[in-house]
């Protein structure tokens, strides 16, 4: 019964994802949906959190200056965050020349991926605290593609990068549903360029979860949205389903 909700769940969303044109959107009055991962109920029994991709750093190829920016919020200095970004490239480049030293070393104890991350979970391989690990996953993605749009990001994000008056100011004003985004970017003194760009994205992060008595069923889909795709495609691609 209960995987039944959150098929039902899914379903519901995954339409309303196709018809909605976002654009400039963080927050679906009528659905009472977000694009931020605050929690909220489109059947009855299952908890949904939707999360913008685009709204997370790549992780596959990094802004450094936006991954350093987060490493140095999450608790490391300057230079060991520098280290740990070049790591991270150089565990995924194909060259044999490190960041750090002319010769690549071994970045983690089962050698170099030498090809871009498969599953964020190989994060795990490079022995980070656990909280640092945590908000690793919670804030990039091996899916982002394009620019970087503020407005969905997490307060940690958001912090990292803009600092907490900012972060503090796109938190309130994305919880309302009538400002506008010229208003938006004068409020919050966020400038757009070719990396940063003000519209909600086409890929997402849905986490289902539904509870009943003590059990608890959890799912996990990432997924791009393509409304006008051809008819011999698929509107929707599946990019990863964890359960």
């Amino acid at each position: 019964m209960r995987s039944l909700n959150i098929h039902s769940a899914s379903q519901k969303l995954y339409f309303e994802l196709l018809i909605e044109d976002n654009g400039f959107s963080s927050y679906d009055l009528q659905h009472r949906k977000n694009y931020f991962g605050k929690a909220f109920e489109l059947v009855e029994d299952v908890e949904v959190k939707l999360f913008d991709v685009s709204s997370r750093l790549d992780l596959r190829y990094p802004n450094q200056d936006n991954l350093k920016a987060l490493l140095v919020y999450g608790g490391l200095n300057e230079e060991d965050a520098g280290a740990l970004v070049s790591d991270l490239l150089d565990y995924q480049d194909v060259d044999k020349i490190g960041r750090l030293s002319f010769d690549e070393n071994k970045v983690t104890q089962f050698g170099n991926r030498n090809g871009p991350l498969s599953d964020i979970g190989e994060l795990r391989l490079f022995e980070l605290p656990k909280e640092m690990l945590e908000l690793l996953i919670d804030n990039t993605s091996i899916f982002k593609t394009g620019s970087f749009n503020p407005l969905n990001a997490s307060a940690e994000l958001l912090t990292a990068l803009y600092g907490q008056q900012t972060a503090n100011e796109v938190i309130a004003l994305r919880e309302q549903t009538n400002i506008s985004k010229q208003e938006f970017l004068m409020r919050t003194r966020i400038k757009e360029t070719e990396d940063v760009f003000v519209f909600t994205g086409t890929s997402f992060e849905i986490h289902f979860s539904s509870k009943v008595n003590d059990i608890k069923l959890n799912k996990q889909v990432t997924l791009q949205v393509k409304p006008y795709s051809q008819a011999d495609q698929s509107p929707l691609n599946i990019l990863e389903i964890r359960q």
